[in-house]
């Protein structure tokens, strides 16, 4: 039985994450006006189109934002957490569903970030490759990407949902993410008071004080270093 569950929980999971990335990018093309007579994107666009087709019809066009996709997305993830719950007999309720089902968006948001970061070093080593149509797409995403006040706040709302959800080790990871490579960002101050936060929780003061210091010495006029 243990078996049966832990096979069923990994092809309902490779599912759902199969078809929310598919989802995410076909809304990351539109957004980065990717070239859509890629083959690739080619691709994916008639993947996603049979869960797009029927909605688009009711929902207003942009140029920018492909609604339907994103709504698709929210209610997959949604429904993703919904038969979690019921599997493990454990009522999450609406609002955790919902949490956890924008937490897991916005985590593959920032993988997919990362990946098309790896892509280009590792394409990088092969000049006959410079044309692929998967590198294209990368291109056209990295010089259309988000700019560094966008890509915090997207790390920052990222390690949040961790905190509100418990999940202390994720949230430290993104908060220390956000405060490493935006040094810059106003957000840092946020950051540095939730990684104290996080570290006292887990009982690790001499870290929570530390955070709480540097946030002291670097933002002493934040509304963080009040609380």
């Amino acid at each position: 039985m243990p078996y049966f569950s832990n096979a069923t929980l990994f092809l309902i999971t490779t599912f759902f994450d199969l078809a929310c990335y598919i989802l995410l990018l076909r809304i990351f093309f539109q957004f980065f006006k990717v070239d859509f007579y890629n083959p690739i994107c080619q691709a994916i666009v008639k993947l996603s189109d049979f869960f797009l087709v029927w909605l688009r019809r009711l929902l207003p066009t942009s140029t920018k934002i492909d609604y339907a996709a994103f709504i698709i997305l929210v209610l997959l993830e949604s429904l993703f957490y919904l038969i979690l719950s019921s599997l493990s007999k454990t009522d999450y309720g609406n609002f955790a569903i919902a949490i956890l089902a924008m937490s897991s968006i916005l985590e593959k948001i920032v993988n997919l970030m990362t990946w098309s970061i790896l892509i280009l070093v590792i394409f990088s080593w092969f000049s006959s490759q410079r044309n692929h149509p998967l590198l294209e797409i990368v291109n056209d995403m990295e010089s259309h990407r988000l700019n560094k006040r966008d890509q915090a706040l997207v790390l920052h709302n990222l390690a949040m949902t961790f905190y509100i959800e418990k999940d202390f080790e994720n949230s430290q990871i993104y908060f220390s993410k956000l405060f490493t490579n935006y040094t810059k960002s106003p957000l840092n101050s946020s950051a540095l008071y939730h990684l104290g936060k996080t570290f006292k929780i887990q009982e690790r003061n001499k870290e929570a004080n530390e955070m709480w210091n540097i946030l002291i010495k670097k933002y002493p006029k934040s509304k963080y270093t009040r609380l």
